[in-house]
């Protein structure tokens, strides 16, 4: 069976947040929470459906521009000590470079890897500049709703399988935000060739627009209750004969 990995993070009790080169042409989705290996899914975890897709108009399959997409859940995602979800950043504020942030999947671990691990893996990575990324990642075109992290030297980094995952960075009220959405890479984790994300605060506004999600006053807080968020708030998704979502069991940054 052909299966491909995709990541996402729960952003409310409804609403998941992805990428659309995750969710372009697919139909029928599920989801499950509260994963850590996907080949020994335990009694933690809680699947629901999708009752609605929605794909940012603008994205631009060629150079992943506005790579971004919603899922609603058909029910509320009941929240538990490994289902919570992550806050989003405001609008237009964006995350410093240098940021030390962290990733979360299952994709491989290297360009010639045969297979993805079926245990979550998870690392560190800094955010870097807009003018280093858009240097280092000539000829492609960076767009200023784009952000990438990674190291100079490489070694650390999104794969194949990660598309959809979070960019998890602490703010200085120790709470985690979402601000970036893994979209792309020039292999894995070459030198040089930081990992490319979503950014986040460049679609808050367009998050609260279509969705139910009450803004708070300052969205560098959480949405829930928490001053600290989980880590592994990505998700897993998995195209067989449907499209699956698995999200990860949570662990405390």
């Amino acid at each position: 069976t052909n299966i491909t990995f995709c990541g996402c993070s729960l952003i409310s009790e409804r609403y998941v947040l992805t990428t659309a080169s995750c969710t372009a042409g697919e139909t029928e989705f599920y989801v499950i929470f509260g994963v850590f290996d996907y080949k020994n899914i335990g009694a933690g975890s809680k699947s629901y459906s999708i009752l609605q897709e929605i794909e940012h108009s603008g994205y631009e399959p060629r150079t992943f521009k506005n790579d971004i997409a919603l899922l609603k859940t058909r029910e509320p995602v009941l929240y538990t000590d490994t289902i919570k979800a992550i806050a989003l950043p405001s609008q237009g504020i964006n995350v410093p470079a240098g940021t030390l942030c962290w990733i979360t999947g299952w994709g491989k671990t290297s360009e010639n890897a045969v297979s993805s691990p079926s245990v979550l893996r998870e690392a560190q990575v800094p955010v870097v500049s807009q003018s280093l990324c858009r240097l280092w990642l000539l000829p492609n075109v960076i767009y200023d709703v784009q952000l990438c992290a990674g190291y100079q030297a490489g070694g650390v980094g999104i794969c194949k399988g990660d598309g959809g995952g979070p960019l998890a960075c602490s703010t200085s009220t120790s709470t985690y935000v979402l601000q970036g959405i893994a979209s792309f890479s020039v292999g894995c984790a070459r030198p040089l060739k930081p990992g490319g994300y979503t950014r986040v605060s460049e679609f808050a506004d367009w998050i609260y627009a279509n969705t139910d999600i009450v803004r708070p006053p300052t969205t560098s807080t959480a949405s829930s209750s928490n001053t600290k968020l989980p880590k592994n708030i990505g998700a897993f998704c998995l195209w067989l004969s449907m499209f699956y979502i698995l999200c990860p069991y949570i662990s405390i940054y």
